[in-house]
């Protein structure tokens, strides 16, 4: 089933646009495009549209092309790929609300990104289809899925109004996370 590459980038499949079948709604991931952000206002669908991007992803792509890291802040969506059961394409599930795991989900995302830059400085590229012929085998492309990005800071918030100790440093740490990340 799994019929595409993650070489050159990668397709998300959102669903149709505007709900005409004849128009599918797609998003390409590569080396021009390398973030997406979507947002709308509550009951929008925002969800509904993730599940269905993680969905064509996990039907489109073999598990040893794509290594993807899902973080839902509210603790509903992510969660349903958080069983004993594991989804052999997803390698880390931060459907929590608790600050620790997210800075220690976010540290290991940068760890990751600072290996995969070594190992194209090792075989001086900076492409990912480059990387892959050079080394003469599948290297999966990382994918950070985020639902309830603001719940984020809201849990930052509600953990330093309980008294947390270390509510200032996760606030600190989680940005310089994502700003890293961004970059």
């Amino acid at each position: 089933i799994w019929r595409n590459k993650s070489d050159k980038g990668v397709c998300l499949r959102f669903g149709y646009a505007n709900g005409d079948s004849s128009t599918p709604h797609t998003a390409f991931l590569g080396d021009e495009v390398v973030h997406l952000m979507g947002g709308g206002k509550t009951g929008a669908g925002k969800s509904v549209m993730l599940n269905t991007a993680e969905a064509s992803l996990l039907l489109e792509y073999a598990p040893w092309e794509l290594s993807i890291v899902l973080c839902d802040f509210k603790k509903v969506e992510a969660s349903l790929f958080a069983s004993p059961v594991r989804t052999p394409h997803i390698d880390v599930v931060a459907a929590t609300g608790s600050s620790e795991y997210t800075r220690s989900v976010f540290a290991w995302l940068e760890e990751e990104l600072h290996n995969r830059e070594a190992l194209c400085n090792a075989f001086n590229v900076n492409k990912h289809a480059d990387l892959v012929r050079e080394l003469g085998m599948r290297y999966p492309q990382l994918i950070l899925i985020v639902d309830e990005f603001t719940q984020l800071f809201e849990n930052i918030k509600t953990s330093e109004k309980l008294g947390n100790d270390h509510a200032a440093e996760d606030k600190a740490d989680v940005n310089a996370s994502i700003s890293a990340l961004a970059r």
